[in-house]
C-alpha cells in the first residue's frame, strides 16, 4: 500500500528530512522526449526500424519514470525481532526489463537463478546463438510474429536431429530467447539457446 512521502523521514534516516533523489539522467530522457518520440515514431522511424507496440513501450516508460521515487509508493521493511524493531521504507520498483538498469538487472540475475534451480536438469548442456542472414533481416522489422515462428522451428530442428542421431524419439528440453537487436542497436534477429545435451 502507498505511503504518503510525509510519513518516510525519519526512518531511513532517524532525525533527518527526507529529500527526494530525483530523477536520474535516463529518467529526465524519457519524460521530456518520449512523448513527441511516440507521436513520430511510425511516420519517421517505422520504415527504418520496425513495427513496435508503442502502446507496451508506453506502459513501460511511464513504470519506469516512477520508479524509485517515493511518492509514488513505498514499502515498509522492518526487523521482526522484538529486541531490534528497525524498520525504513524504500520506495517501489518498477520491475521492467532492458529500460531500466536497476530493475533488469535484478530481475536477469533472479531470471538466471530460477534457471539454473528449478528449470534446468543437473545434466550437460550446450549453450548455442542462431543468426538470420541480413538479406532476411527486414521480413522481422514488420512480422514480429516471426520469431515465434523461427522459435518453434528452431526447436523442431534441433528435435528432429536428436532424433535421427539416437534411432528413436527422445524428449529433450530447451530455453531459448529471441534479440531484436544487435550492437549500436541495430537490426538483428538472433536467438540464444540453452539446449540439454541429447535427451531421454
Amino acid at each position: 500500500m502507498g505511503i504518503p512521502v510525509q510519513t518516510t523521514r525519519a526512518h531511513a534516516y532517524p532525525g533527518k528530512e527526507y529529500i527526494p533523489r530525483g530523477q536520474n539522467v535516463l529518467q529526465a530522457l524519457f519524460k521530456d522526449h518520449f512523448a513527441e518520440f511516440r507521436e513520430i515514431y511510425d511516420e519517421k522511424y517505422a520504415q527504418i526500424y520496425g513495427n513496435y507496440r508503442t502502446d507496451r513501450i508506453t506502459e513501460v516508460v511511464e513504470e519506469f519514470l516512477k520508479c524509485g521515487d517515493f511518492k509514488q509508493g513505498v514499502a515498509r521493511i522492518k526487523c521482526q525481532n522484538p529486541k531490534c524493531g528497525h524498520d525504513y521504507f524504500v520506495p517501489l520498483s518498477c520491475l521492467g526489463f532492458y529500460l531500466c538498469p536497476s530493475c533488469h538487472q535484478k530481475r536477469t540475475l533472479l531470471f538466471g537463478e530460477q534457471i539454473a534451480h528449478d528449470v534446468l536438469l543437473r545434466l550437460q548442456h550446450r549453450q548455442f546463438v542462431f543468426a538470420i542472414p541480413k538479406c532476411l533481416r527486414p521480413y522481422f522489422l514488420h512480422n514480429r510474429t516471426l520469431f515465434s515462428d523461427i522459435s518453434h522451428l528452431i526447436f523442431d530442428l534441433i528435435r528432429n536431429y536428436y532424433n535421427e542421431v539416437a534411432s528413436r524419439q527422445i524428449t529433450t528440453g530447451l530455453v531459448l530467447s529471441h534479440q531484436t537487436f544487435g550492437d549500436f542497436a541495430r537490426p538483428n534477429p538472433h536467438w540464444h539457446g540453452l539446449l540439454l545435451e541429447g535427451g531421454g
